[in-house]
């Protein structure tokens, strides 16, 4: 019973843990553009500045979608290896011939390899979120450049004024 509070437990935490990294993506490409990305101009010293829709463009750049996908469908991976891991482990606890030190040593197995996977999961969404941040920046760079703009924030920062460039940025990402 205490072992199957515990794979509860652990499950959510599981859960609420691959829950923040899949948002963890447009919250980072969000607290770029929150900032602003500073694009120098050599050509306007006090040139116009550009606003962009972060959500908008992270919507339709198909990259950011995939990577999306691609992040739900190992999250959903980790939690079966999870449940499985979970099952095998109670099975292993409720087994009589096992001395308590086997049944210690099947708990560290068990734990080892959820965090291992958490570890490979952290990795692959950090290689998402690179690449897809890194094209996204670089659009925005290039548009700011082709528009003359000396720098480019979120729109959500802009009480009034700053030209949109976000149709043209989504546009240079397909």
């Amino acid at each position: 019973m205490l072992m199957l509070v515990h794979s509860c437990k652990l499950q959510e935490i599981v859960k609420g843990y691959l829950f923040m990294m899949k948002k963890l993506l447009s919250y980072i490409l969000g607290a770029l553009i929150l900032f602003g990305i500073v694009v120098a101009s050599p050509s306007t010293a006090a040139g116009e500045v550009g606003v962009i829709d972060n959500g908008k463009v992270l919507e339709q750049f198909s990259e950011s979608q995939a990577a999306q996908k691609k992040i739900v469908a190992e999250r959903e991976k980790l939690q079966k290896k999870f449940a499985e891991l979970s099952e095998s482990l109670e099975t292993s606890l409720k087994d009589k011939s096992l001395s308590e030190a086997q049944k210690l040593q099947k708990r560290k197995e068990a734990k080892e390899t959820l965090e291992s996977e958490k570890k490979k999961l952290d990795l692959m969404i950090q290689s998402l979120r690179t690449d897809v941040e890194g094209k996204i920046i670089k659009a925005i760079e290039a548009e700011a450049k082709t528009q003359g703009l000396s720098m480019v924030v979120s729109k959500g920062i802009v009480f009034y004024g700053g030209k949109d460039i976000t149709q043209q940025v989504v546009n240079r990402l397909k």
